[in-house]
């Protein structure tokens, strides 16, 4: 393979194994050649993609906030150069202001044209974000179509692609703005929208002038231009702090040598770190090799399909339901008999021991009307069953187990009830009855809480969710056995406050500020700050100042665990090492002077810290570690990567629902069991053994 060739590859980004070796054995000495270049550049994007994370291989450009941000985006018909719509999205404080400028036809192009550069230049020199070179060029190309001054446009141009281009490494196949989106958690409502299908839906909008069509296009726009902000705002923090990001990589570090030394001090602190994990009823801590520990999983447009019961449709049981006697308006007052019939078809699901059936009842009754407010009335049986209702209650329990436990989404949803029960159902239709189905769980969600707050010990942690291109935080609560999960729209600590008002039990969290100014006994978890200290511990290698302070460290904190594995969190067995604890203050943290930027960094949190590091050695049963919170929590993480976004209203619903889902997975028992039975005290609830058990109804 000549050098030739080598570019022909290059041009192209495609490269086999073969060629990659090849490229890495033609190495000179110096600055690496372009081959090379590229060919490092692919080994990062295939590394990203194996691990998950993302890498950084340069320092990344940091982009500025500004007072006002323009976020833009352009839809164009390529073989005709016809630019059809000038979508821009403009942030300025808490205002977000939504333009779409729209050509009908070409000779409407102009006036879009003029239509979006008045509203540009309402903000003065505010910078225009975009995602590849294709505006840029598209206003050089409509300003001399135009005889429009396009100078200083081009100069508030900020192209985001350029801080990511050769930089920054997602675990994705290309840079392309809807894969590095959905990546992040930022999604579209159509997922197969791209710049071909973009292409075809402008077509069918020309030879139908259907405003549905329009209506893709211009929703698609807006959410390139809300995706393209949350993508800009993923990138300011990792340019912040992308260092401390669980899933976030620093090229050259990867895979860099270490010390013997250093290395067998980061593997004794990973072996550490494993005995924060376990099974929901971790019994035993366990500070043993790795290969020595058991490992957990979790438990793991036709009109016609848009409806579930048809006409027609065979009705397993009809139920004769009498009259109402009296009025709901008036009571006392007698409702007079009438001829007209009311009726209503439920579809439902029956559990038995040979499993699970479609079961469709059709409720039949005469009206009653009442002669004072002239108002005719269904029998009470039917009032009962809710206006418009046409699903039982083991219906919408099926469905929302599938729903949480599960993580099917809606559409996976809808199809397994057609593949299942031949019976067709709509997204939005099972979205509805979910929500409806969470508002059972009101009571539960309260005595969730109330238990919690009355437990001597209370796990608290939280993580972000993508709420229609806006991240905003989801807290968890628990004391091992009951969870609770609240939203928030920011980081802010006073739902900390809210639900912990007048607690009197200890706290164990993370690190994150917010927690401390709760006043009540906390315990920091030890497994987070062992995880910073092996990972700087890998950054720095040659640190010996920072190697000698973690060795420290990992001697204090070891036989303190050793003994809970073997006794157990008591403090008769923990006291002893208070004094390991002063002695290694007085030799380690107190007034020492130390050079290394990091290991000052540690020295302070251990200062402020030392009341809320070792109330596990004081007081019973508190553990050293937030798991309990972090294996809660954690299947909204999983949730996140399939969703990728959550939707506005529904979200409280989802976490009212996973706060019972989670429940029943701390205290083993079946999810299905208790939606279905109606018990609203998961405490109370048994739940019935076997598979024969579960299926009854």
């Amino acid at each position: 393979m000549n050098k030739k060739q080598i570019l022909k590859f290059e041009k192209k980004g495609i490269f086999t194994v073969k060629q990659l070796l090849y490229l890495y054995r033609t190495r000179k000495r110096g600055r690496r050649s372009r081959q090379e270049h590229v060919a490092h550049k692919y080994e990062l994007q295939a590394l990203a993609i194996r691990t998950g994370n993302i890498y950084i291989q340069d320092k990344t450009t940091e982009i500025p906030k500004h007072e006002v941000e323009i976020f833009i985006d352009f839809e164009c018909i390529p073989n005709e150069s016809f630019f059809y719509l000038f979508g821009t999205v403009v942030y300025q404080a808490d205002k977000q202001v939504n333009n779409q400028f729209w050509a009908v036809t070409k000779n409407d192009e102009e006036s879009a044209w003029n239509d979006f550069i008045s509203v540009i230049e309402q903000y003065g020199s505010s910078p225009l974000f975009h995602y590849g070179s294709f505006e840029s060029k598209a206003i050089l190309k409509l300003g001399e179509r135009y005889g429009t001054p396009t100078k200083t446009i081009i100069e508030r141009l900020l192209n985001i692609n350029t801080c990511i281009y050769g930089k920054i490494y997602f675990p994705v196949y290309s840079n392309g703005l809807k894969d590095i989106c959905n990546y992040l958690g930022l999604s579209w409502s159509s997922p197969n929208a791209t710049g071909l299908q973009s292409i075809v839906w402008r077509h069918e909008y020309d030879q139908s002038k259907e405003n549905c069509y329009r209506e893709l296009l211009q929703t698609n726009n807006l959410e390139d231009c809300l995706n393209f902000k949350g993508l800009t705002e993923h990138l300011r923090l990792i340019a912040a702090d992308g260092s401390h990001s669980e899933h976030v990589r620093f090229a050259d570090k990867e895979g860099g040598s270490m010390p013997e030394s250093a290395s067998n001090l980061s593997k004794q602190l990973s072996n550490i770190l494993l005995s924060a994990h376990g099974t929901y009823e971790q019994k035993k801590i366990r500070l043993k090799n790795k290969e020595d520990v058991t490992t957990s999983t979790d438990d793991s447009g036709d009109n016609k399909k848009k409806r579930l019961i048809s006409q027609g449709r065979k009705v397993n049981k009809i139920n004769q339901v009498r009259r109402g006697r009296t009025c709901p308006n008036h009571p006392g007052r007698k409702l007079k008999p009438t001829q007209i019939e009311a009726s209503q078809t439920i579809f439902d699901l029956k559990f038995t021991s040979r499993g699970v059936k479609k079961d469709i009842t059709k409720y039949i009754g005469k009206k009653g009307r009442c002669t004072a407010c002239k108002h005719s009335f269904s029998p009470p049986q039917i009032r009962k069953l809710g206006a418009g209702t046409m699903y039982g209650h083991g219906f919408i329990a099926w469905v929302s187990y599938h729903r949480l436990p599960m993580r099917l989404p809606f559409n996976k949803i809808a199809q397994l009830v057609e593949d299942s029960f031949g019976e067709y159902i709509n997204e939005s239709t099972i979205q509805s009855q979910i929500v409806s189905f969470s508002g059972f769980y009101k009571d539960t969600e309260k005595m969730l809480l109330e238990r919690i707050l009355n437990s001597p010990v209370i796990h608290m942690d939280e993580t972000t969710i993508n709420i229609v291109g806006a991240s905003q935080y989801v807290w968890v609560i628990t004391d091992g056995t009951h969870v609770i999960f609240k939203l928030t729209e920011n980081r802010e600590s006073t739902i900390v406050h809210e639900l912990l008002n007048g607690y009197a039990g200890v706290l164990c969290s993370d690190f994150y500020g917010g927690y401390d100014s709760v006043p009540c006994l906390q315990q920091k978890c030890w497994a987070h700050l062992i995880r910073d200290l092996n990972e700087n511990l890998r950054k720095s290698p040659f640190d010996k100042e920072y190697e000698n302070f973690v060795c420290a460290v990992g001697e204090l904190i070891t036989p303190i665990l050793q003994a809970v594995e073997k006794y157990g969190l008591k403090t008769r067995h923990l006291r002893k090492f208070k004094l390991n604890v002063d002695s290694f203050y007085e030799k380690f943290i107190n007034d020492n002077v130390y050079t290394s930027d990091t290991t000052q960094t540690f020295q302070k949190r251990f200062i402020k810290y030392r009341e809320k590091l070792f109330v596990f050695i004081d007081i019973d049963g508190i553990p050293w570690n937030n798991n309990a919170a972090e294996r809660a929590i954690r299947h909204l993480a999983v949730q996140r990567k399939i969703s990728g976004t959550f939707g506005k209203e529904t979200t409280p619903h989802y976490l009212r629902l996973l706060s019972v889902t989670q429940t029943c997975r701390f205290q083993n028992k079946s999810l299905l069991q208790l939606l279905l039975s109606g018990e609203k005290d998961i405490d109370n609830f048994k739940g019935s053994k076997g598979l024969k058990g579960w299926l009854m109804h």
